[in-house]
């Protein structure tokens, strides 16, 4: 089965190629004689030594395929409009020198998160954010340089670059995303909920699970966190659930937020969608699952 995995996926690379020059797939055998090749290195019977030697074979042939394919379009760029996230350590100190540093500049201090962390303790960070414009991947290192030089004083915690989901060069389908893509890159789906309705976040985790049920989507494609938020001098708590969407593209995802919302509205769970982005660039991804 694995070694099957690792041919097949050397030939999506060539497929991807091919629909670059041509705009179709001319030859769905031109790169069998890799197979022939994979299997010479295996041997009879496999051991784990050839099968390393296999894996290692493969790794080469598809830095291969990949430098064609950069040559040929480039891959990843993104243009037009991105937003950075930063979260940093919450203390009273933090709040007012961050408040201070913030006043008049393009940095906005938007809100306390509150969560639970892995020992059912009560955590909250600071977020601040900031809107830019330019080509992702060069725009990571301005955003960088900027934040760390403007914040060095502070303990950012984690930084989170997210583009907007209408942006060009954004992944449209589920093969381009695969290939030019990785796990750190999903859509994400921010959705405010009446308190009334759905304080904990389990009305709404129902109707995403019953859709992940319907589809056959697991866990690894979709999962939803649920946050306590609130701004900066409002006591008002906000209670915002968070879907995210790994393995698919832009067209894919936004019909799975469409059908999200329906499909609580139609269960009397009334959601404002927020925003929607695609991440680009996440550093303490760990945070997350805070």
């Amino acid at each position: 089965y694995i070694f099957k995995h690792l041919f097949h996926g050397l030939r999506y690379l060539d497929f991807a190629e091919q629909l670059i020059q041509t705009q179709s797939i001319y030859n769905y055998k031109r790169v069998t004689y890799i197979f022939d090749q994979m299997k010479e290195i295996r041997d009879e019977p496999p051991v784990n030594s050839s099968m390393e030697r296999v894996a290692e074979f493969v790794n080469l042939k598809s830095i291969e395929f990949r430098s064609k394919l950069d040559v040929l379009v480039p891959t990843n760029i993104i243009k037009g409009s991105f937003e950075a996230m930063i979260t940093f350590d919450c203390n009273n100190n933090n709040i007012e020198n961050l408040e201070k540093l913030c006043n008049n500049t393009k940095y906005k201090l938007i809100l306390i998160h509150a969560g639970i962390d892995q020992d059912k303790n009560k955590s909250e960070q600071l977020i601040v954010s900031c809107q830019y414009h330019g080509e992702y991947p060069l725009i990571i290192r301005q955003i960088e340089q900027e934040i760390y030089h403007d914040f060095q004083d502070f303990n950012i915690v984690r930084l989170q670059i997210e583009s907007l989901v209408s942006n060009e060069g954004v992944p449209e389908g589920f093969t381009e995303r695969k290939l030019f893509w990785n796990r750190s890159n999903y859509f994400i789906f921010y959705y405010l909920i009446p308190l009334e309705k759905d304080g904990k976040g389990e009305n709404l985790k129902k109707i995403v699970n019953t859709y992940r049920s319907k589809h056959r989507f697991n866990s690894d494609n979709i999962d939803l966190l649920h946050n306590e938020f609130k701004q900066i001098n409002n006591e008002n708590l906000h209670y915002i659930s968070i879907m995210r969407l790994f393995n698919v593209g832009r067209e894919k995802a936004l019909v799975i937020n469409d059908e999200i919302i329906e499909n609580s509205n139609r269960n009397n769970l009334p959601l404002t969608l927020m925003k929607s982005s695609f991440i680009v660039y996440e550093k303490n991804i760990g945070l997350n699952h805070k």
